[in-house]
């Protein structure tokens, strides 16, 4: 601390040299300690109880490996004075010299890009997709998902033991397609000191809740951002946070382990999901989570764009989630007929019977293009038109309907302003039943027909051949293969469609994709 006596607030300077030169954002407390002490001139580090030897040994490498104070005083302005608040004292301060970020950490050596003053996004502004994150069945990270996508590999397994630690009404011979399904790693794990919970309140806390808000900061990360970067310090904090979310299991177990005598109070409060974000991350656009079931997270995406084009805020995260935490989802889901019997989702294949249950959880960080660019952002990909609509009166409730989801289609060419013969590769829903995937492709041939003649130079696939139906998260799944697959430049396969379903047209428009295949460089 004697290295910075000389500067204006010397405690604020020095954790923000922390952060700037090694990433640990942290905090100052003096709970216990005499006023002239000469601990206090000293930097003590408190970490979790439990934290593993190998993290533990890394924090204090990036301590140890600290550079020297600046020489000139870092540009820190108060803005708010010290007030306590439930026994804590917090102030807040601005750095006037913001840093781009490298790898996670700030770079002192650039100056920010960032241009002072932000437009507000008009109708016609497209919206770029500058941050992707995501954890799928056997990927804890988008790396893994793309290898996994690559290499055509099946990802759905045996539903693991350590769910659940008694035998379940699944395991019945008689249900064998209860016992298949995508599955993600490490569902009862998260850094509850990092988002500031404490671990009594976050076990009560649903693992989508939880999760999620790991997620969103994942995409903020992967854009080169943090909370406090993504909007100027003079601009109001107008984020929005968009979330698809269906299941509320978690709070079942809770109902279970009371009749043991076990009083626990587990909560599944979907609203909070994406407003738990918001409050973190101090963001002050919409924040909604929505239940539209399957569409879920291509629903928020839809509204989060929505948003941005009517200036209710001037960046978005939108994604989903979806966790199978209880074994009534299969019992469910069993009986409305929808599950596979034979434990793979065969979209588009003649012996499709069904999809598989699948976990997994991606978000996506939009802003309009233009800001993007002027920005110097990388951008995955661009959202030329987004559209929305019902399927109305269809001959039962849960089946499509041809003649919405074809002007729907045709709706978001005509809105994007493209060449519907530009458009090499459809990622579809392709649930893998025998009803809906005729429909589906009928559905995009026909809209097609009203823009073009020309056949077969469009390929079709579907993600949930690899990681099953991932339901409220399904959309955001498919998007971030597409999303992949543009910066990798390469399409994957589709799998378990040896033989296409024979209801299905698709010697017009659209073809079956089973290989993979590189684009090539763009013109």
């Amino acid at each position: 601390m004697n290295a910075f006596a000389n500067q204006a607030h010397p405690r604020a300077a020095m954790l923000h040299h922390l952060y700037a030169h090694s990433g640990i954002r942290a905090g100052l407390h003096s709970a216990g300690i005499k006023k002239d002490s000469p601990l206090n001139t000293m930097l003590r580090l408190a970490v979790p109880l439990g934290m593993p030897e190998n993290v533990f040994t890394s924090l204090i490498q990036r301590v140890q490996s600290l550079g020297a104070p600046p020489e000139k005083a870092v540009p820190l302005t108060l803005v708010s004075k010290p007030q306590a608040f439930a026994g804590e004292v917090t102030a807040r301060y601005k750095v006037e010299e913001k840093r781009q970020m490298t790898n996670g950490v700030p770079n002192d050596t650039q100056p920010s890009i960032r241009p002072k003053a932000r437009k507000q996004a008009t109708e016609r502004d497209e919206i770029a997709i500058v941050g992707v994150s995501g954890r799928y069945p056997q990927a804890d990270n988008l790396e893994e998902f793309w290898q996994n996508l690559l290499s055509g590999r099946d990802c759905i397994e045996k539903r693991p033991l350590r769910r659940w630690d008694e035998p379940l009404p699944l395991d019945h011979e008689e249900m064998p397609e209860t016992r298949w399904g995508g599955f993600i790693n490490d569902v009862d794990k998260f850094d509850s000191l990092f988002f500031g919970i404490s671990p009594r309140e976050v076990a009560q806390l649903d693992p989508q809740e939880r999760l999620f808000m790991e997620i969103a900061w994942e995409a903020l990360e992967d854009a080169g951002y943090t909370p406090e970067s993504l909007v100027n310090q003079d601009e109001d904090r107008k984020v929005g946070v968009y979330v698809g979310a269906v299941w509320q299991l978690y709070q079942m177990l809770g109902a279970e382990q009371a009749q043991y005598g076990n009083l626990q109070t587990p909560t599944s409060l979907v609203w909070s999901i994406a407003n738990r974000v918001s409050a973190f991350m101090n963001f002050t656009g919409p924040s909604l989570t929505v239940d539209t079931a399957c569409s879920g997270s291509l629903a928020s995406i839809y509204l989060a764009c929505q948003a941005i084009h009517n200036g209710d805020c001037t960046v978005a995260i939108a994604g989903g989630v979806n966790l199978d935490l209880h074994a009534s989802k299969w019992l469910l889901t069993r009986a409305g007929g929808f599950l596979s019997p034979h434990g793979r989702c065969k979209a588009f294949g003649s012996d499709a019977q069904g999809y598989v249950a699948g976990e997994g959880l991606g978000a996506v960080l939009l802003k309009p293009l233009t800001q993007a660019q002027q920005d110097g952002d990388n951008i995955y990909g661009v959202i030329k038109s987004c559209t929305f609509n019902h399927g109305g009166r269809a001959s039962g409730y849960s089946v499509p309907n041809p003649n919405a989801q074809a002007e729907l289609v045709h709706a978001a060419i005509e809105e994007a302003n493209i060449d519907a013969r530009t458009i090499n590769y459809i990622e579809a829903h392709g649930t893998g039943t025998k009803l809906g995937d005729p429909i589906e492709i009928q559905a995009l041939d026909n809209a097609m027909r009203r823009h073009t003649q020309e056949k077969g130079f469009c390929a079709v696939g579907s993600v949930k051949t690899n990681i099953g139906h991932l339901e409220a998260a399904a959309g955001i799944a498919g998007l971030t293969k597409v999303l992949l697959q543009l910066r990798h430049r390469t399409l994957v396969p589709s799998l378990h469609c040896e033989q296409e379903n024979p209801l299905i047209p698709f010697l017009t428009h659209l073809s079956m994709y089973r290989k993979k295949r590189h684009l090539g460089s763009p013109s």
